[in-house]
């Protein structure tokens, strides 16, 4: 029998970035629901702010569903259960976040209380799935 392998990677990194989604998100209420939607460059700019908060989420979840999972299938076969709940729950985020994306685009162009609510609920929504305890515990156990 091959002995496993064992690798001395730090991939403490790997937590940073979800604490600024975390972070990005929680603001959605304070940053949304003030703006006079008469006020165009406050619309530009809090749409600016969400829409680089998502594109640097589709970055980073981009490269791990492309390079870490398939890496840690290859390395870590008896943890495929794991790798596959966390596969699993960067579906169920990327839905979030189109659903999120797709309501910042329609508050971008009319910016009204109700496409404002429907922005800052769905903001919401990731926030919360992206600080699921649950996440951050198989996170926290990954190979």
């Amino acid at each position: 029998m091959a002995a496993m392998a064992t690798y001395d990677t730090d991939t403490s990194d790997m937590f940073i970035p979800h604490g600024l989604f975390r972070s990005f998100f929680a603001t959605t209420d304070e940053v949304i629901g003030p703006v006079n939607a008469d006020d165009a460059s406050r619309v530009a700019a809090v749409y600016s702010y969400f829409d680089n908060a998502l594109r640097f989420l589709d970055a980073h979840h981009g490269g791990e569903d492309a390079i870490v999972w398939p890496v840690l299938s290859e390395r870590c076969p008896e943890a495929a259960e794991l790798i596959g709940r966390m596969e699993r729950e960067h579906e169920s985020v990327h839905s979030l976040r189109e659903r999120a994306g797709t309501c910042l685009e329609t508050w971008y162009s009319a910016p009204s209380p109700d496409n404002a609510r429907a922005l800052a609920t769905a903001l919401s929504a990731l926030r919360v799935e992206l600080g699921n305890p649950s996440t951050k515990r198989r996170r926290s156990s990954c190979p």
